[in-house]
């Protein structure tokens, strides 16, 4: 067995498209996305006017996807052979609440998860999680897996845990959760940690947390988005001894990061948090973002000065043949320091975080300038780790 985290010539293609929103036309926009929904979108009705009008309402109501209207397309684009879009409409149904959609979007994302997660399995990453965040009218496009976290499906999910008296989760529900974590859900990690126990399996007989799914969401959401009060919080809620221990292990080489826990990424921009401009205004060609939001470029804008060798495979991941790709939220100064690197929501951050933060901070790059002024900037980079048998 081969283990690697593979080099940037082959990271290439798999490197998020950041910053194209910012400059695209909407025609451009939606030539990227179109190329994300894959061959055949456009018969099925994926046309700009109807994403244009289905985000539209979606920003007014999230709950719009069980609309007559937005079901019919919605369903007309499960359809699609291509794994981008048909997890996308999936997504868009269970989001509003149509939970008729629900086992077959479960039953994509583990496929997913699988796929990303287990050497052998015969798959590699099917679904492209995040589609272009290309300018549609103002518009970004919701991420392909993402449930946002005011909808429905998370108010539902939220209603019914509360009313469990014992919080229990497979791992079909961590397949949801991993890609749909989220800062607000504060008090539910506290509960799930405090019911997070080391219990043996069917697979794996020795007591071990991590055979619980209820402490991977806890780890990942503490990675993602815990400050160092939330992280004394959670060690508070969990179990002394095997949980206490596992979280500890893995969160300490993060702490040794100079301020990873204490200046965490701005919580993800919304697509309703965009204005949509009233009927006739012409078609901008930029998007308007929030002054105090680094200016986000696309990888390819990006001049590296110097690209460390990659990193090692990290060894509980190796230990128990476990894979992912991990996607790298980097902010660089003026001069082209990084300054943070967070991961971003997705699987087993608690095994490939650590390391690939360390990475990422490890980059220099050139100033990345827009008009002739050095920026603040930020883009994202993916790092497959894979296993070889």
């Amino acid at each position: 067995m081969t283990s690697k985290c593979l080099p940037l010539g082959l990271l290439a293609p798999c490197l998020l498209m950041a910053g194209q929103a910012v400059t695209s036309t909407p025609e451009m926009g939606f030539a990227l996305i179109q190329r994300w929904a894959g061959p055949g979108a456009t018969q099925q009705g994926f046309t700009r006017e109807q994403l244009e009008a289905f985000l539209a309402d979606r920003q007014a109501d999230l709950g719009a996807g069980r609309q007559p209207k937005w079901s019919a397309w919605l369903k007309g684009l499960e359809a699609s052979s291509h794994p981008n879009l048909k997890a996308w409409a999936l997504a868009r149904r269970v989001e509003a609440g149509d939970y008729a959609a629900y086992p077959a979007l479960q039953e994509a994302l583990i496929a997913h998860l699988l796929g990303i997660s287990r050497p052998g399995s015969g798959r590699d990453d099917r679904i492209l999680t995040d589609p272009p965040t290309a300018a549609l009218r103002g518009f970004l496009m919701p991420e392909t897996l993402r449930l946002d976290h005011e909808s429905v499906f998370w108010r539902s999910l939220r209603k019914t845990l509360q009313t469990t008296p014992d919080w229990n989760l497979d791992g079909g529900m961590y397949a949801i959760w991993c890609f749909g974590t989220h800062p607000d859900q504060k008090d539910l990690i506290l509960e799930l940690a405090a019911r997070a126990d080391a219990h043996p399996t069917v697979r794996n007989q020795a007591s071990d947390p991590w055979n619980d799914p209820r402490f991977w969401i806890v780890l990942d959401w503490a990675i993602a988005w815990g400050t160092e009060a939330d992280l004394g919080a959670i060690r508070s809620a969990l179990k002394q001894g095997l949980p206490r221990a596992a979280f500890d292990r893995a969160i300490q080489p993060l702490e040794a990061i100079p301020g990873f826990f204490t200046t965490k990424p701005p919580v993800l921009l919304e697509t309703r948090q965009i204005p949509y401009p009233p009927a006739g205004t012409p078609p901008s060609n930029s998007v308007s973002l929030p002054p105090t939001l680094p200016t986000t470029f696309d990888f390819s804008q990006i001049r590296v000065l110097h690209q460390p060798p990659p990193p090692s495979y990290p060894h509980e991941a190796r230990a128990r043949k476990m894979m992912t790709n991990l996607v790298l939220e980097i902010v660089v100064d003026p001069e082209g320091k990084p300054v943070s690197c967070h991961p971003r929501p997705g699987p087993w951050l608690g095994f490939f975080a650590p390391v690939g933060v360390a990475y990422g901070l490890r980059w220099q790059f050139h100033p990345a300038k827009l008009n002739g002024v050095p920026q603040t900037t930020r883009f994202r980079l993916t790092m497959p780790f894979r296993l070889r048998i």
